[in-house]
C-alpha cells in the first residue's frame, strides 16, 4: 500500500502498477476525479482524505485514517506545496509569509513523524518532493527557495538518523509544466528563462517511479565488466573488488602498486570472479588513464561499470601548510583522476548503457578543518558528476558514494585523530536522486547510512 500527498501523475503511475493508494489534497472536491481515474488505471483500492497538510492534527489524522483502512503503510510521498512569487522588498503582505513554510517545510515534517513508526515497520520508502531551486538562488521566490532549502537539509539529516531501515529520496526537479508554474506571476518570473527546457509533470514522475523500481530490482553484475581505480588493500577499493567478485563480476583492478594489485586480484578470484586482470597505472596521468581503459576493453571487449575510487588524503591546516606546490597532486588524483578516466570509458558505457561510481566524500559538503585542498577536491568531483548526470541523461547512470571517514590506510597518518569507521561498516550516501537519476542509490542518490561494501546495485550471482 502506498500513500500519496496529492500528485495526480504520481498518482497515476502507481495505479498501473496496482498500488493501493490513499490520495490527500486540501481541496477535497477536486480528488473524486482522480480518484475515478486511478481505478481505471487499475489500482484494486483507492481512498480520498480531504486535509491542510500544515496542520499536526490533519496530519495525525490522514495518516491514522491510512493504517485503519490498509493496515500498513510502504510509501509517503510528500508533494503538497506552494510558491509565493514576488519581489521580497515589493511584497508587503507580511502576515502571509509563514504559510508557505507552514505548507513546504512543515506539512511535510508532520506527515512524516507520524509515519515513521509504521514505515520501519514494512522497511518502506519517504519520498520527498523538492525543487532545484532549495539549492540554485532564483529571484522574486525567497520564501519558496528557503522553503525547500529547510526541506532538503532536513531529510538529509533524516537519512543519517534513520539508517537503512527507511529508505529516503529527495527529488530536485527544475522547472516542471504544473498548476504551480501556470499562475501569471510565475509565467512572469521565468519569463526569461525561455532558453531553458521546462518538463512535464508525466516525465518527471516516470523517471521518479522507474528510479524506485531500479532500487528494488537490482542490477545482476555477473558477467560484466568493472574497472575499479584504487583498488589496492587499503579500504573501500579492495572490498569493492571483493564484493564485485562475490557476484561474478569480471574485474579490471587499477593502482600503482602491482604487489598490492596482485594479492587482491587473488582473493577476488577465490571469492568467484571469473577473469581478473590488474593495470599497473597513475590516474592522475591523462596517457594512464587512456591505457587502463584500453587494455580493459582490449582484453573483455566491454565495460559496464566504471568505478572511480583512487585518492588521496593529508590532515593539515592551510596556514600550516610549508609548499603548497606539492598539494597540486590532491587535486591532480582526486580531481581530475576521476575526470580522465571517465572521459575515456565513456563511449565503452554508451554501448552497454553502464554505469559511473563515484567514491567521492561528505567533506565534500560539510567542508571539515585541516582538509582544505582535500574537500576542495571532493567538492569539484561531487559538482562535475552532478552536471554530468544532467548531460548523460538515462543512458549511463552515475552514482556519487560520499562516506564519511572511513578506517583506511588513506587516513592513518599521525595528524589523522578523528574517529573512524571500518572501510567495511562506512557510511554510504543514497541517491539523491538531486536529480533523480534512474539508478539507486538513488539514492536517492546524498547523506550518511550505515553500509556494507556491497557495491551500488548488486545482486548476488544465480
Amino acid at each position: 500500500m502506498f500513500f500519496i500527498s496529492f500528485l495526480k501523475q504520481i498518482s497515476y503511475e502507481y495505479a498501473r502498477r496496482r498500488a493501493r493508494l490513499v490520495l490527500v489534497d486540501i481541496r477535497g472536491d477536486r480528488l473524486g476525479r482522480v480518484v475515478r481515474n486511478v481505478k481505471n488505471l487499475g489500482s484494486p483500492d483507492v481512498i480520498a482524505i480531504a486535509a491542510d497538510v500544515s496542520k499536526v492534527e490533519d496530519c495525525k489524522r490522514f495518516v491514522d485514517e491510512t493504517i485503519k483502512h490498509f493496515g500498513q503503510l510502504d510509501h509517503l510521498v510528500n508533494n503538497a506545496g506552494i510558491a509565493r512569487i514576488k519581489l521580497f522588498e515589493e511584497d508587503e503582505s507580511v502576515s502571509e509569509f509563514p504559510r508557505v513554510m507552514d505548507v513546504n517545510f512543515w506539512g511535510t515534517v508532520y506527515g512524516t513523524h507520524f509515519a515513521i513508526p509504521h514505515l520501519r515497520k514494512s522497511y518502506g520508502k519517504i519520498i520527498v518532493i523538492a525543487s532545484g531551486l532549495g539549492k540554485v538562488p532564483f529571484p522574486q521566490t525567497s520564501f519558496y527557495n528557503s522553503s525547500k532549502a529547510a526541506l532538503i537539509s532536513f531529510y538529509e539529516t533524516l537519512r543519517c538518523e534513520i539508517g537503512w531501515g527507511i529508505g529516503i529520496t529527495i527529488v530536485t526537479p527544475g522547472l516542471i509544466n504544473s498548476e504551480l508554474t501556470q499562475t501569471v506571476a510565475a509565467k512572469a518570473a521565468i519569463g526569461f528563462l525561455d532558453f531553458v527546457p521546462m518538463a512535464s509533470s508525466e516525465r518527471c514522475v516516470f523517471k521518479l517511479l522507474w528510479s524506485i523500481w531500479r532500487s528494488v530490482f537490482k542490477e545482476n553484475v555477473a558477467g560484466k565488466v568493472v574497472l575499479i581505480t584504487g583498488a589496492i588493500s587499503s579500504g573501500i577499493g579492495e572490498h569493492l573488488a571483493y564484493e564485485y567478485g562475490k557476484r561474478g563480476a569480471r574485474l579490471a583492478l587499477v593502482a600503482r602498486r602491482t604487489d598490492r594489485l596482485q594479492k587482491v586480484a587473488g582473493r577476488a578470484r577465490e571469492l568467484g570472479s571469473p577473469d581478473v586482470i590488474v593495470i599497473t597505472a597513475d590516474v592522475s596521468k591523462l596517457q594512464d588513464s587512456k591505457r587502463f581503459v584500453d587494455q580493459t576493453v582490449n582484453h573483455f571487449g566491454q565495460l559496464d561499470h566504471l568505478v572511480n575510487n583512487a585518492g588521496i588524503f593529508n590532515s593539515q591546516t592551510f596556514e600550516g601548510i610549508r609548499d603548497i606546490s606539492k598539494f597540486v597532486t590532491f587535486m591532480d588524483t582526486n580531481f581530475w583522476g576521476s575526470v580522465y578516466g571517465t572521459h575515456f570509458a565513456l563511449a565503452h558505457l554508451r554501448k552497454s548503457k553502464g554505469k559511473i561510481v563515484v567514491m567521492s566524500s561528505a567533506a565534500g559538503w560539510l567542508c571539515p578543518p585541516r582538509a582544505t585542498i582535500y574537500t576542495a577536491s571532493k567538492a569539484a568531483q561531487i559538482g562535475l558528476f552532478e552536471s554530468l548526470r544532467v548531460e548523460l541523461g538515462p543512458e549511463i547512470g552515475v552514482t556519487i558514494v560520499t562516506p564519511g571517514f572511513v578506517e583506511s590506510e588513506m587516513t592513518q597518518p599521525k595528524p589523522f585523530k578523528l574517529k573512524q569507521q571500518s572501510a567495511t561498516t562506512t557510511n554510504r550516501v543514497r541517491h539523491r536522486t538531486t536529480t533523480p537519476e534512474l539508478s539507486p542509490p538513488s539514492v536517492e542518490p546524498r547523506t550518511l547510512q550505515k553500509w556494507s561494501p556491497s557495491p551500488p546495485e548488486l545482486e548476488s550471482k544465480p
